[in-house]
């Protein structure tokens, strides 16, 4: 189980990636920032993990 403070890491995470996904990112820099969200979401159970 996670704990706040690595919960409110998390959601950190996630909005400076919407923030960089906003922009207009080169296609690295979009598939860090989708690769960083979707693992930061999983770890918080928005999405589920894969088998």
């Amino acid at each position: 189980m996670l704990s706040q403070k690595e919960k409110e890491q998390l959601q950190q995470i996630i909005t400076e990636q919407n923030k960089i996904l906003a922009g207009s990112p080169t296609f690295a820099e979009k598939l860090v920032a989708q690769k960083a969200k979707l693992e930061a979401m999983t770890k918080l159970g928005m999405i589920p993990q894969k088998p």
